[in-house]
C-alpha cells in the first residue's frame, strides 16, 4: 500500500513538472486552466517580464507589481545612450512627489560677484575735487548694493594698483551706480580714467560708517518657477490569433512591449528637453491636457562660439562661465549635437584628452571626460539633437540641480479586453505623469552657434 501511495505521489510530481514546462513553452494555455485568468510569466529573452490580461483581483495585484518593476528596470536600461537625460534622471536625479498637475518650486541664483561696464565711462577733467561722484553704468545692477566696493582689475589708479570705487547710490532702472573713486587719478585722486564697455568689475565687499546699524538687504529673492506634469503613456496589444499563429521569426508581445517602451522613453526625453509648458484645451476631445516645459526653456545662461574658431581660449572661457560664480557641482554634463561635437574635436584642449581615452561610463552611457582647472565636463553626443535642429548646439547640466517631480509614478495596468468583450487581445498600458524642475538656473547653460 505504501508503495502505491509513493508511486501516485511520484506520478503527480512528474505530471506537475510536465505541466509547468508545457505552460512555459506555450503548449498549454494557462488561462484555460484558471478559468480565463493568466499569470505574468518571465520572458525567455530575460530582459522583460511578460504581462498578459488578468481577470482576478489577486492575480492582477501580483502581476502588476512584478510588471511595474520590470518596466522600471527596462526603461532605465534600454538604449541608455540614445536618451541620456532620461537615463541619468532615473538613476541619480532627485525625485520629488507632487500632489497636483502644476508643480512649483523656488529658483534662485547665487549672488554674483562679477559684472561688466555697459556704457563707457569717460575720463574726467583731471582736477575734480576729492570725493566727487561718477555715474558708472553696469550690466547687472542687481548684484550691487549701496556701500559696496568695486575693484577694476585691468585699470590702475594713482598708486599704480587696480582702481577701486565705492558705491554711494544706485538706480536699478537705469543700470546706474553712483560711485566715488578711492584711488582715482588726477590731482586729488578723485578723477577716473576711461573705462570702456565690457571692462570687468568685481564686488569686493561693503564698507559701513561708524553709526550704521544695518545694511541694505540683498535685493534678489527666490523666484517662483512652475511646470506642468505631463502624462506619458504607451499601450501594447497582441491578438490571441496573432499569438497562436506560427511565425517565421519569434516576435511576440515581449518584442512589441520593448519597442513601445523605447518609443515612450524617447518621447519623454524630447519633452524633457524641448517641451512647451501649457494647459491646453482639446476642443475635439473636449478635455484639458497638461504639457511640460522642457528644461531648455528654463535655462538663462548662454554660451556662443564661431564655427571654425572654437579654440582653447573659447573653451576655457566657457568653463570659467560655467563653473565660476555659482554654487554648482565641480562636474557637469555637456550634451552636444554632432556639429558642435566635431568643433570640440578640433579644439586642442578637448582633442588631447579625448585621444588619451579619458572616458567615464555611468549607467551604460560613455562620456568623454574633459578636465580644466575650473571643473570637469562629461561630454556626450546626444543623437536626438540632430532631429530637433540642434546639431550646432549643446546644453550643460548640473545634474545635482535637476529634480524630477512625479505626480503619478510609473505604473502598468492590464486591460481586460477579452472579458469585457471589447477585443480578443492581450493588452496593457504603461503611464507616468511627471515634469523636470531646474534649480539654480545659473548652474546650467545653453551653447549656440554665434
Amino acid at each position: 500500500m505504501k508503495k502505491i501511495v509513493k508511486l501516485i505521489s511520484l506520478v503527480s510530481f512528474l505530471a506537475f513538472i510536465a505541466l509547468s514546462l508545457a505552460v512555459v513553452v506555450g503548449f498549454v494555455d494557462v488561462s484555460a486552466l484558471l478559468g480565463g485568468s493568466t499569470l505574468a510569466m518571465a520572458a525567455g529573452a530575460g530582459t522583460v517580464i511578460e504581462g498578459e490580461p488578468v481577470t482576478t483581483t489577486g492575480v492582477t495585484a501580483a502581476s502588476s507589481e512584478l510588471l511595474d518593476n520590470s518596466i522600471r528596470q527596462n526603461i532605465t536600461k534600454m538604449k541608455p545612450s540614445a536618451t541620456p537625460l532620461d537615463t541619468i534622471i532615473r538613476n541619480v536625479g532627485l525625485v520629488v512627489p507632487v500632489k497636483s498637475w502644476q508643480s512649483e518650486w523656488y529658483a534662485v541664483d547665487s549672488r554674483g560677484i562679477a559684472d561688466t561696464v555697459k556704457t563707457q565711462l569717460n575720463a574726467s577733467s583731471g582736477s575734480v575735487a576729492q570725493w566727487s561722484t561718477h555715474a558708472l553704468i553696469v550690466n547687472n545692477p542687481h548684484i550691487w548694493s549701496i556701500d559696496d566696493n568695486i575693484l577694476v582689475p585691468t585699470i590702475n589708479g594713482n598708486d599704480s594698483l587696480p582702481l577701486v570705487f565705492h558705491v554711494v547710490a544706485k538706480n536699478a532702472s537705469t543700470y546706474t551706480l553712483t560711485v566715488i573713486a578711492a584711488n582715482g587719478t588726477g590731482t586729488h585722486d578723485g578723477d577716473t580714467p576711461v573705462i570702456a564697455v565690457g571692462v570687468g568689475l568685481v564686488r569686493i565687499g561693503n564698507a559701513k560708517s561708524e553709526l550704521d546699524a544695518q545694511t541694505s538687504p540683498y535685493a534678489v529673492f527666490p523666484q517662483k518657477s512652475s511646470n506642468y506634469c505631463q502624462v506619458h503613456m504607451a499601450q501594447v496589444e497582441e491578438s490571441m490569433y496573432d499569438k497562436l499563429h506560427e511565425k517565421e521569426v519569434n516576435w511576440d508581445i515581449t518584442d512589441y512591449r520593448a519597442e513601445s517602451i523605447y518609443d515612450m522613453k524617447r518621447s519623454m526625453e524630447l519633452a524633457n528637453l524641448f517641451g512647451y509648458k501649457l494647459k491646453l484645451y482639446d476642443s475635439v476631445g473636449e478635455d484639458w491636457k497638461y504639457l511640460s516645459g522642457g528644461i531648455t526653456r528654463y535655462i538663462t545662461k548662454g554660451l556662443t562660439y564661431v564655427s571654425g574658431a572654437l579654440d582653447k581660449g573659447v573653451y576655457i572661457g566657457w568653463n570659467k562661465t560655467i563653473f565660476d560664480g555659482n554654487s554648482g557641482s565641480d562636474t557637469r554634463v555637456l550634451f552636444a549635437g554632432s556639429t558642435l561635437l566635431a568643433e570640440l574635436h578640433e579644439c586642442e584642449t578637448v582633442n588631447r584628452q579625448i585621444d588619451a581615452k579619458n572616458v567615464e561610463v555611468m549607467f551604460g552611457i560613455k562620456f568623454n571626460k574633459i578636465e580644466t582647472n575650473f571643473g570637469t565636463l562629461l561630454v556626450k553626443h546626444h543623437k536626438l539633437f540632430n532631429d530637433c535642429g540642434w546639431a550646432t548646439k549643446g546644453i550643460v547640466l548640473d545634474i545635482a540641480n535637476l529634480e524630477k517631480h512625479i505626480f503619478k509614478p510609473l505604473q502598468t495596468t492590464s486591460l481586460e479586453l477579452k472579458k469585457t468583450g471589447i477585443k480578443n487581445a492581450n493588452a496593457f498600458v504603461i503611464d507616468e505623469a511627471f515634469c523636470l524642475a531646474t534649480r539654480y538656473p545659473d548652474t546650467h547653460a545653453l551653447i549656440t552657434l554665434a
